[in-house]
């Protein structure tokens, strides 16, 4: 008896595909934006190549070291083990300016490259910076920056600000500036006697309060001025 069955074709069916459909897989289209996967999930590059870079915040670990800097003017405003941050303030309250030097100090071998200080918000008062632009501080290296604060009206929040660089990776720690409008007002001198006298004349127009309520971020222990 004679078969009709044909034998089956061993071409791979590849075959009906040209070279260059091959080499493109199908003309599979690539994003502008970022790289198909084999799976065919689009990934950013940095992605893919497990580089991308992530930014750092550092965060404030001692709220008491702010609250010092508000009733005096010069002292510490943020320590990690990368940094630390010295202020010193002098104030010309007769111009309404409130001149302040910070002092970066790097705490590593490293160096912390692209250092930029961002102002965030400033109600009430105009902030200028001496350099305004991104430095650099090299390892165990202290640089200092100037800071000028106009007072253009009264205030009721201190001014915020960013400062951002790059040490391994990128970082930014927020931060308030230790500004209070107190700070601008002149002090009103009077004698021990003199005093009494004012004190004597507003008795009845005083309300002494006998009670005190206490924030949650200020303890008694965070108090050590001396």
């Amino acid at each position: 008896a004679v078969s009709d069955e044909r034998p089956v074709s061993t071409q791979s069916t590849w075959g009906s595909r040209s070279f260059d459909d091959l080499l493109d897989f199908g003309k599979v289209s690539v994003p502008a934006t970022g790289a198909s996967d084999i799976f065919g999930s689009t990934a950013a590059a940095d992605d893919i190549f497990g580089t991308s870079v992530i930014q750092k915040t550092r965060t404030v670990k001692d709220p008491s070291l702010l609250i010092r800097l508000l009733v005096t003017d010069d002292g510490l405003l943020y320590d990690d083990d990368m940094v630390t941050l010295n202020v010193k303030t002098k104030c010309e309250r007769t111009s309404g300016i409130l001149k302040m030097k910070l002092f970066y100090q790097n705490k590593t071998n490293q160096v912390i490259s692209n250092v930029k200080l961002d102002v965030v918000t400033s109600e009430g008062v105009q902030i200028d910076l001496q350099p305004n632009a991104q430095f650099n501080i090299h390892g165990e290296q202290q640089v200092q920056q100037f800071v000028k604060i106009s007072c253009l009206k009264p205030f009721n929040t201190l001014p915020r600000i960013s400062i951002q660089g790059v040490h391994g990776s990128p970082f930014i720690i927020d931060l308030e500036l230790p500004v209070v409008f107190t700070k601008f007002m002149n002090p009103f001198k009077l004698d021990p006697k003199d005093f009494t006298t004012r004190w004597k004349q507003m008795k009845g127009r005083i309300t002494v309060c006998d009670s005190l309520q206490t924030s949650s971020l200020v303890r008694d222990a965070d108090w050590p001025l001396v």
